[in-house]
């Protein structure tokens, strides 16, 4: 509840809160000037960890020989493991997860490669507006079982004011198996002071991304299931920024956020080689913590950062 509750918050706010957060911060932390009191050579940086995801809602298009239909502000939510999963080792790739590896290329400014695996999941039993066309052959055509007729009011014309309740019986459509996102992005690390009794240095860091998206998408129409492959499904980007601890210059520890948008052009609902197709823009917010290990030479004092503004 507290989390829906912080996602509704976040973007009825969106008009202000998305500038300042993919605009305001990224420059402010890009334009910090580091000079180094000990000369270091290059450093890399891997790390991993898990997320959870907040979305706005969306108009999502679906298109077959069947249907041309679009539900229009669709609500989503992601779909968080169980406690256990996330330290479980045969499950370590379940959960919502972020993998990254870093090089500096300059100065405290890094690019890194990685992958941001998100679930994405239509709000289950929502009132939701519907305009289209679903051939009313689809309750036979996808139905195993050819004697239920009770779902005639998900079939027929829709103007785009007409609403319905979203529910199985009807579809269910989730990109469970991942949202994936195969991001490069350019980074800049902030140094902000060192706390000696306890070895540990805390940093800004900011950046910005762009990618491909590979959804595996779990689509299921009038009770009959398509779990479709991996599909190069669209492209993303994305802001993020956050607050990083390190230990003894190796050992981090951080938490971030991520602001992104994903274009979703070709979506593959049914069985390969059909032309079914959904096409839908994704708006989300992440947060998450990560663990990883700097690598390289980093030298022995924290940098000094001063500010150009």
């Amino acid at each position: 509840m507290f989390h829906n509750i912080i996602a509704q918050n976040y973007f009825g706010v969106k008009k202000i809160l998305i500038p300042y957060l993919l605009l305001i911060m990224p420059i402010y932390a890009l334009s910090q000037n580091t000079t180094n009191a000990v000369k270091k050579s290059r450093s890399y940086y891997f790390y991993w960890g898990y997320h959870r995801n907040f979305y706005a809602p969306s108009n999502i298009h679906y298109k077959s020989e069947h249907y041309d239909f679009t539900l229009y502000d669709a609500k989503a939510n992601d779909m968080p493991a169980s406690l256990k999963q996330y330290f479980d080792v045969k499950n370590i790739s379940v959960p919502q997860y972020n993998v990254r590896f870093g090089a500096e290329w300059k100065n405290n400014w890094f690019i890194s490669i990685g992958v941001d695996h998100h679930k994405y999941r239509l709000t289950p039993t929502q009132n939701i507006q519907i305009g289209g066309y679903i051939d009313p052959s689809s309750l036979t055509y996808y139905n195993a079982d050819s004697s239920v007729t009770s779902e005639e009011q998900y079939t027929g014309a829709f103007s785009d004011q007409d609403s319905l309740l979203y529910r199985r019986e009807f579809m269910d459509f989730h990109h469970s198996n991942g949202m994936n996102q195969f991001r490069i992005s350019i980074e800049k690390r902030i140094p902000l002071f060192d706390i000696p009794k306890i070895k540990t240095a805390i940093e800004l860091y900011a950046g910005a991304g762009l990618g491909a998206i590979v959804c595996w998408t779990d689509f299921t129409f009038f009770r009959t299931r398509f779990l479709n492959n991996l599909h190069l499904s669209g492209w993303g980007m994305s802001g993020l920024y956050g607050v990083r601890f390190v230990h003894k210059n190796r050992f981090f520890v951080q938490y971030g956020f991520q602001n992104g948008f994903n274009f979703l052009t070709d979506i593959q609902l049914e069985n390969k080689g059909s032309s079914a197709r959904a096409q839908q823009n994704i708006h989300y917010f992440e947060r998450g913590v990560q663990v990883g290990w700097i690598f390289g030479n980093v030298g022995s004092k924290l940098p000094i950062t001063t500010s150009t503004n």
